[in-house]
């Protein structure tokens, strides 16, 4: 999917088109110092320019037929602040939904920048959760 960031910067959220692209996206969260591991149960969501370069990215697993968990979510240093991680964040969201999810969830990672896509603290987890149906009529 298409968006604009905040500099007029044209970029898309999609899926990686190959293991190289993946391995970008974790060169991205190491630079940003965190520690992440990939596993083959992780799928990935990629923020890219018009030349494929990587510019963000999440990843996440599904937990349950009704409920995913994103891992992290990082955007490259020299772009941040500009919209990114809300691109990829209303990317991720939208696929949850159309997969049938009913929750998203994470840990306690972000809290303040989650909280404004209605994330709210799950004691039961531990973590942070979004009602994917109770937010339904939420633009993101």
């Amino acid at each position: 999917m298409g968006f604009v960031d905040e500099a007029g910067l044209h970029y898309w959220v999609r899926a990686p088109r190959s293991p190289r692209e993946v391995a970008r996206l974790l060169r991205l969260f190491q630079e940003s110092s965190l520690d992440v591991a990939f596993g083959t149960e992780h799928q990935f969501l990629l923020a890219v320019d018009k030349d494929d370069a990587v510019l963000g990215g999440c990843f996440y697993r599904r937990v349950s037929p009704e409920r995913l968990h994103m891992e992290k979510i990082a955007v490259s240093r020299r772009v941040r602040g500009r919209g990114l991680a809300e691109g990829i964040m209303r990317e991720l969201v939208r696929r949850a939904r159309a997969r049938g999810a009913r929750v998203l969830e994470t840990g306690y990672f972000q809290p303040e920048f989650l909280a404004r896509f209605g994330f709210r603290t799950e004691p039961s987890s531990g973590g942070l959760a979004l009602d994917l149906v109770a937010s339904s009529a939420v633009r993101f």
